[in-house]
C-alpha cells in the first residue's frame, strides 16, 4: 500500500469516527403553537411538530426535550406515516425523554408543553431578557445533536412599562444627535432598569427624554456619584430625589 494511499483511507476514517460520534440533527422541527413574549406567572402553552425523523439519523434513537417554563407538564404524541396515533406519553418536570424507533412506524411525533413563565434573574437593556420555551436534542448512545431551539422574551408590569419609557426616550435622544450629557443621563437610567429599580428607571428616562426636547438642558451636575445614591435608594424616594436635584439644577439656570 502506497503512502498516499495509507493517508487516505486514515482521513476516511477519522471523518467516520468523528460522524458517529457528534451525528448531525436532520429532523425537522416546527412549531404549532411558541409564544413571542410572555408576563412573569402568564399561563403558556406551546406545541410542536417533528418530522423527517430518520434523515442523515439512525433508526432507534431518543428524543430529550427541555423546557424553561415553571411547572411544566408534556404531552408526547407518536404518529405513523397515515397521521394514526401511535402512542402517547405524559409527563411533568423541566424535560421528557422518548424513545423513537423506526420499527414501531413512528413517523411523526407531537410535543405539547404547559406551564408558567418563569421569573426574571437578570434584567438586561436593551437586549430582551430571554427564557427557553423548549429545546430538541437528538440522544443515541453516548452523544448528543440539537434539533431546534424555541426561546420567548419574558417581563413583568413594571419592567415593561421601564423598558418602553426607556425605547422612546434613547429614540428622541438619538433625534436630538446623541448629546453626551443626554447619553449620561439616560446610561443612569439604564443602570437603575438592570438594578430592577424600574419607577426609578422610568423616572430618569422620562426625565432625558423631556431634556431633549429642550435647546438647553441643566444636567451637569448630575456625576458617578449622584448615579450610586440614585440606584442605592428604593422606589419613590429615590425619584424623588432625582427630580428635587433636576429641579434644583433648574432653577439655578435661570
Amino acid at each position: 500500500m502506497t503512502r498516499p494511499t495509507r493517508a487516505l483511507l486514515l482521513v476516511a476514517a477519522l471523518v467516520a469516527v468523528a460522524a458517529l460520534a457528534t451525528p448531525g440533527a436532520a429532523v425537522s422541527a416546527s412549531a404549532d403553537q411558541s409564544p413571542n413574549a410572555t408576563q412573569v406567572g402568564e399561563n403558556v402553552t406551546a406545541s410542536y411538530v417533528l418530522t423527517d425523523l430518520y434523515t442523515d439519523a439512525p433508526t432507534t434513537w431518543r428524543l430529550n426535550a427541555t423546557t424553561g417554563l415553571d411547572n411544566a407538564t408534556w404531552t408526547v404524541t407518536a404518529a405513523g406515516l397515515d397521521h394514526r396515533v401511535l402512542a402517547t406519553r405524559q409527563g411533568r418536570g423541566p424535560s421528557v425523554t422518548v424513545p423513537v424507533r423506526a420499527a414501531r412506524n413512528v413517523s411523526e411525533i407531537t410535543v405539547s408543553v404547559t406551564g408558567t413563565a418563569p421569573s426574571v434573574a437578570n434584567f438586561t437593556y436593551p437586549e430582551r431578557e430571554r427564557y427557553r420555551v423548549v429545546s430538541f436534542a437528538r440522544e443515541g448512545g453516548n452523544s448528543s445533536a440539537a434539533i431546534d431551539d424555541w426561546r420567548a422574551a419574558h417581563y413583568t408590569r413594571s419592567s415593561q412599562s421601564a423598558r418602553t419609557t426607556l425605547n422612546t426616550s434613547r429614540a428622541a435622544i438619538r433625534d436630538n444627535g446623541s448629546d453626551a450629557e443626554l447619553e449620561e443621563q439616560f446610561g443612569f437610567a439604564v443602570t437603575a432598569y438592570r438594578a430592577g429599580e424600574f419607577d426609578l428607571a422610568g423616572s430618569i428616562a422620562a426625565d432625558a427624554r423631556q431634556d431633549a426636547g429642550r435647546e438647553s438642558y441643566p444636567i451637569g451636575m448630575i456625576s458617578g456619584l449622584f448615579l450610586g445614591g440614585i440606584v442605592a435608594v428604593l422606589g419613590g424616594a429615590g425619584v424623588r430625589t432625582y427630580r428635587k436635584r433636576s429641579e434644583e439644577d433648574s432653577w439655578r439656570d435661570r
